[in-house]
């Protein structure tokens, strides 16, 4: 939960149900949970479907997000590759072990 809250910076619930435990495990606690779907009722239709998070959706976005972040980590990877290669360069190290995608 913390994480959804994090991420969306809204208030958000969840009860979690296992075929494990013969009651559901709710977050962040049962009070809470039962206030923000009641707050959630009480809303216009039109105004619950507009905040309304799907499963998939949220995972997709979060998916895109993680994957933003992996580009920029292989850019700034790239970037530091080159770096250290015209290092060598100028400190006249031969470059003959980096292969030709290297350069």
């Amino acid at each position: 939960m913390y994480e959804i809250n994090k991420h969306r910076d809204v208030p958000a619930c969840a009860i979690i149900y296992s075929p494990d435990e013969p009651q559901p495990d709710v977050c962040p606690d049962p009070s809470e949970a039962r206030r923000l779907i009641e707050q959630f009722k009480n809303m216009p239709e039109e105004e619950q479907n507009k905040k309304m998070v799907k499963h998939g959706m949220f995972l997709k976005q979060m998916v895109e997000k993680e994957q933003e972040k992996v580009n920029k980590l292989k850019k700034e990877n790239q970037e530091v590759e080159i770096w250290l290669a015209m290092n060598q360069c100028l400190t006249g190290k031969s470059l003959t072990s980096l292969q030709f995608t290297d350069l």
